[in-house]
């Protein structure tokens, strides 16, 4: 008989919306254990002890740092304070597993690398788009040159961030309070990864015009352009269509036809090629610290890679006229939103 796989300790900081994420993940997947969960506020706690019956679970993050056993830490906590806590964790000696984006200023990136290589731990951020079969594919395609000569990318989403101020809202955004983003953290965000995922890097910003909720500032819908190095634009359309169904779609134009990918199928139609196939995701970020899938290797974002997507991000927000600065470090989402009614 063979040998029993050694489980991969884990701690978790966080149990919001992505937390409970990574936490289902964790819990699912038979290699690996989660030993300690910390959260904020006793609410919270016993929340989440009933829904995923969590003995260890506290509001001081400080004893799940200290215990030996865990190797992996996975950070989701909001953007403004992640990194704060991503360097306690590395100074404790844990592999980082971060809630995207991670980086939000741009000096921070010295600060990790140095970190990462002091400590020589790993700072993957959780992306999960890259771990689609869709996009696995498509990346195949570009490395092997089997797409031809691309002319232009458009990604059309709409998604939950759009009704996050509405008393009405019919998705997990309704509530302001469960998040800190807007739009270009949520979904965009996804979007530089697959760039940085299928072409090892994004391009310049083009134009960025974006619309925000006049009492938070965050914004919930625009449309983006990015020139990929004068080979071909990428345009990012996100829209505020009032849909209960949150849709992402990208349409791949080259010289051969056309490729189509949502959250459900792989489509492409060339003169001499119609091939489509049902798509869904090949594991989950978490599961890669289990080196699943076992018959192919996957990588998670690293953090040259977030530092990428960090600059894209603060250009975006450059071109739309938007204070980066001022929109993470003054009054938060939450103190804001209760101005607005919206909770």
């Amino acid at each position: 008989m063979g040998q029993a796989r050694k489980k991969i300790h884990i701690g978790c900081i966080g149990a919001g919306i992505a937390g409970r994420s990574h936490i289902f993940d964790i819990i699912s997947n038979g290699d690996l254990q989660l030993d300690a969960l910390a959260v904020k506020t006793l609410k919270t706690r016993n929340k989440v002890q009933r829904e995923f019956t969590v003995t260890n679970c506290s509001t001081d993050y400080r004893g799940l740092l200290k215990m030996e056993q865990i190797e992996y830490i996975v950070l989701a906590v909001p953007n403004d304070i992640a990194p704060e806590f991503a360097f306690k964790i590395l100074q404790a000696g844990k592999h980082l597993l971060a809630e995207k984006p991670l980086l939000i200023f741009g000096s921070d990136f010295f600060k990790f690398a140095l970190l990462q290589r002091i400590s020589e731990r790993k700072i993957s951020v959780l992306y999960s788009r890259r771990l689609r079969k869709s996009w696995r594919y498509v990346r195949e395609l570009v490395r092997e040159e089997k797409m031809g000569d691309i002319l232009s990318i458009e990604f059309h989403c709409n998604g939950p961030y759009r009704q996050r101020f509405s008393k009405q809202g019919h998705t997990f955004r309704s509530d302001a309070r469960q998040s800190m983003g807007g739009v270009v953290i949520d979904t965009v965000s996804h979007l530089l990864d697959l760039m940085v995922f299928l072409f090892g890097r994004i391009g310049t910003v083009v134009s960025a015009q974006l619309v925000t909720e006049q009492s938070t500032g965050l914004e919930y819908m625009g449309t983006i352009v990015i020139d990929h190095f004068n080979l071909f634009r990428v345009t990012v359309h996100v829209s505020n269509e009032d849909d209960a169904d949150e849709k992402k779609t990208a349409l791949i134009r080259t010289n051969d036809g056309e490729i189509w990918v949502d959250e459900k199928q792989f489509a492409m139609k060339t003169a001499n090629v119609d091939h489509r196939f049902a798509d869904g995701y090949l594991c989950r970020p978490v599961d890669v610290a289990a080196g699943e899938p076992k018959e192919e290797h996957i990588l998670l974002t690293d953090l040259l890679e977030a530092k990428q997507i960090c600059t894209c991000i603060q250009s975006i927000y450059a071109e739309a006229g938007i204070n980066l600065k001022k929109k993470w470090i003054f009054p938060r989402a939450k103190v804001l939103a209760k101005r607005s009614g919206a909770c």
